[in-house]
């Protein structure tokens, strides 16, 4: 145990102690109260080297403010918290054990229904009346829809609260370049009240909540597309905001955002499940939108369906979405102007952009080395079945199952997306390209079932406007050579 993570530790085994001492006594037991007292002790020490912690709990993670806590790896108290709607806890200066009493009898409660009735009906978010402890789901802040103006925003990193709506929240918030975070409440839709609350994160700011629950409200604006009956009521701008913001962040620092990116996984999961029947939402890419987090959000549910469509489990279809969703983040290094060319790029250009991958994955890492897939997939996704493709390696091996799928949803989408110098290809074209390059580009047995998948799935996959549609110059259609796909 390392001594930087020795209190966090300490404190958390504390919590998770106490909490199970408190189940075998009344409240009035003298036990009760030296449960409490040893652990708000902990909560003392730790805030004497960190007044501010914070704790996120994803899957069996667990995250001390953005740094993954590799010594509570499969912490089964990870699980437990987040299953009962504290995926993320806060403490603020000042905590008395009175109010410290009263958040850990929240939690407790909370796990007591879980375990009687195998549900927990309360999954609102939770302050305490001194405001310094705050708990709930971790969400995604809406940037156009929220305009906070002391609404709680942590420490510009993100964070705030959702009340009731969905079980286990959406995913984390991505702070506006002035430090600002805009917030959407699971459980609303536009027009349409729903069983939500506002949450701790709104403080007096004011917002309009769109989540996955209600009916009504708008989706994307478009003509109209098969998968009307299965549509949508609500876009994936929060995502999109989310996913800018992390490239943002890459730009500058060898450091991932890696709970923001966990909790957009399972935003895209949860809106892919929002219907009796999977849908497939794909962004279009508007003049406006950055293309890079546009292209790892559709390559992610691109992954996540067909991972599903091939039989694998959800830890693993997860895991993929993780990786299709970081596997360009080494785009985030590579200047725009070069991203943004028109024409055929020159060999020293290509060569640039072709570093990427090596880039990507040497960030990854750099972040957390337990992110070994994303990185292998960042690193290998243009490398084709007989290892010709980049970057270059001395031994030619077999890429990473997960490296195929993403290779293949990459493609595709990089087709289908309008970028400056050509038009989309329709959906039927673009799948033809990769029947036709089966077993040269692409993995035989990925393509065939990823064009059976999208043929078959057709009337479920729905193109969603991120915002109100911008008008492009029309472009004409033109071939596309192998070499040429800048995905």
């Amino acid at each position: 145990m390392s001594s930087a993570a020795s209190s966090p530790v300490k404190y958390l085994s504390s919590l998770a102690q106490s909490l199970s001492t408190m189940m075998l006594y009344p409240r009035e037991h003298p036990t009760w109260g030296r449960a409490v007292d040893a652990s708000y002790q902990h909560l003392v020490e730790l805030q004497k080297e960190n007044p501010l912690p914070q704790f996120s709990f994803i899957g069996t993670d667990v995250i001390y403010g953005q740094t993954p806590m590799h010594d509570m790896k499969d912490w089964p108290w990870a699980e437990k918290l987040a299953g009962v709607g504290v995926q993320r806890l806060e403490f603020g200066v000042g905590v008395d054990r009175e109010e410290y009493e009263e958040f850990l009898a929240d939690v407790l409660k909370r796990i007591v229904q879980s375990g009687a009735e195998g549900t927990v009906k309360d999954r609102s978010s939770h302050t305490s009346k001194r405001h310094s402890i705050k708990f709930g789901a971790v969400i995604v802040r809406d940037e156009e829809e929220y305009d906070g103006e002391d609404g709680y925003g942590g420490d510009g990193r993100a964070g705030g609260y959702g009340g009731g709506g969905e079980a286990g929240g959406m995913a984390n918030g991505a702070p506006r370049a002035d430090g600002t975070s805009a917030s959407r409440t699971p459980g609303t839709s536009d027009g349409v009240a729903g069983n939500g609350g506002g949450g701790a994160g709104a403080g007096r700011g004011r917002g309009r909540g769109r989540g996955r629950g209600g009916s009504g409200g708008g989706g994307g604006s478009g003509p109209h597309t098969p998968a009307d009956e299965v549509a949508l009521p609500f876009g994936l701008d929060e995502e999109a905001g989310a996913v800018t913001w992390m490239y943002e962040q890459v730009s500058g620092a060898d450091k991932v955002p890696l709970v923001e990116a966990d909790a957009v996984v399972r935003s895209l999961t949860v809106a892919m499940k929002g219907s009796s029947a999977m849908i497939i939402p794909l962004l279009r890419l508007k003049a406006s939108d950055p293309y890079n987090a546009i292209h790892s959000i559709n390559v992610a549910v691109l992954t996540m369906a067909l991972a599903e469509f091939l039989g694998l489990g959800s830890r693993d279809v997860h895991e993929f979405g993780m990786a299709a969703l970081l596997h360009d983040l080494g785009m985030a290094r590579i200047p725009r102007d070069l991203l943004l060319k028109p024409i055929e790029l020159t060999v020293e250009e290509r060569t640039v952009i072709e570093r990427h991958t090596m880039e990507g994955a040497r960030i990854i890492l750099s972040s957390d080395r337990r992110q070994e897939l994303a990185a292998c997939v960042a690193y290998e996704h243009h490398l084709r079945p007989d290892g010709s493709g980049y970057p270059n390696r001395l031994f030619r091996r077999p890429t990473h199952y997960a490296s195929k799928l993403v290779r293949v949803c990459s493609v595709y989408n990089a087709l289908r997306i309008e970028r400056a110098h050509r038009q989309p290809y329709p959906p039927g074209r673009a799948l033809v390209f990769i029947d036709e390059r089966a077993g040269r580009e692409f993995e035989t047995d990925i393509a065939a079932s990823f064009t059976q998948m999208m043929r078959r799935l057709e009337p479920q996959i729905t193109e969603v406007d991120r915002d109100t549609r911008i008008k492009t110059p029309t472009a004409q259609h033109i071939a596309i050579p192998d070499e040429a796909i800048h995905h």
